[in-house]
């Protein structure tokens, strides 16, 4: 993640940095970040002295940043709940996107199956709404 953040922050407007959980990492520079410091870097991005966050799976397990407006995601979601919570982060306040990067192969098909399960379920839950009442 450093060597990531190293050379996007070579990228002339780019100010990045660094975003992950609490949890001890393998190897050498992964350690994590405690809530202050999470709630530090979440503030320096509001504020725009960073404007870029190089994060592990935590950004999409509980960030409430609404000016996100460009999620780039490094492999396919593991599931369909995963995907809604990555895919939510962004376009809350304007239109955002989302661009997901797939090797070819077992990681592209589980994606692909992934967006049938999601079209099937919207389409069942289209349907309840006939069969279902709300209070």
């Amino acid at each position: 993640m450093a060597e990531l953040q190293g050379r996007l922050g070579k990228v002339l407007g780019v100010r990045p940095a660094v975003f992950v959980g609490q949890a001890k990492g393998k190897g050498q520079g992964n350690a994590g970040m405690n809530q202050r410091t999470q709630r530090d870097m979440v503030a320096k991005f509001e504020r725009g002295e960073v404007n870029l966050l190089v994060a592990t799976s935590i950004g999409e397990e509980g960030l409430d940043i609404g000016e996100v407006d460009l999620i780039i995601c490094f492999d396919s979601p593991a599931s369909a709940t995963r995907q809604t919570q990555r895919f939510g982060r962004t376009g809350r306040k304007h239109a955002g996107r989302v661009v997901v990067l797939l090797t070819e192969g077992i990681e592209e098909r589980k994606y692909n199956r992934q967006l049938e399960n999601k079209k099937s379920a919207r389409k069942a839950m289209s349907g309840a709404e006939q069969h279902l009442q709300f209070f």
